[in-house]
């Protein structure tokens, strides 16, 4: 399926693959094996894809993806993803990732991630900062994050971060310009 330019889609879309270039909306649930989008695409239902990139503005209320590339922003009520790299902005209520990367060119909020691996950096932006509720992961990996809750078996708060309580099972390193009010050392159970 091609798509250019400014469409509405209202039916139940299953394709092998999807192009869309310009402005689209799909209002029911849209599956495929792969998809690129450039431009702004807004998703309304669930969404399932193997890969997907996406150039531009990404707005979905709940996907299911293997891997995610978004080279601009991203705003999603639930996420999950196996694989994903958001070098832009990413904003979401959960994010479920096994492998995640940011890399933030803006400020991101995402009330909750849980993870294997998450790392956040920051792109070249003047105002970049990841802020979260909560943070769970095996590996954590972190600058420029405000959060109250981090919790991992390994842990790297780095420059600028704002950590309410660090949870921490194997190891943590804090750089001299972050800041954490509590640590917990936890126990495996």
């Amino acid at each position: 399926m091609s798509l250019v330019g400014a469409s509405k889609q209202r039916e139940p879309i299953r394709t092998d693959r999807i192009t869309a270039q310009g402005h689209h909306h799909f209002y029911a649930t849209v599956e495929a094996d792969s998809a690129e989008i450039t431009g702004s695409c807004i998703m309304d239902n669930t969404a399932l894809f193997k890969t997907l990139k996406s150039d531009g503005h990404l707005r979905v209320d709940r996907a299911e993806i293997d891997s995610l590339a978004v080279t601009g922003s991203i705003n999603a009520t639930h996420l999950t993803v196996k694989n994903m790299r958001v070098h832009g902005i990413i904003q979401a209520q959960c994010l479920k990732v096994r492998y995640g990367q940011i890399i933030m060119k803006g400020i991101c909020r995402i009330g909750r991630i849980n993870s294997v691996t998450i790392e956040v950096s920051k792109g070249f932006a003047l105002k970049k900062r990841l802020i979260c509720e909560e943070i769970t992961g095996k590996t954590v990996v972190l600058i420029h994050t405000k959060a109250n809750i981090v919790r991992g078996n390994d842990v790297f708060i780095g420059e600028h971060c704002e950590i309410e309580t660090l949870f921490y099972q194997h190891q943590y390193t804090i750089a001299h310009t972050a800041t954490v009010k509590q640590i917990v050392k936890e126990t495996l159970q």
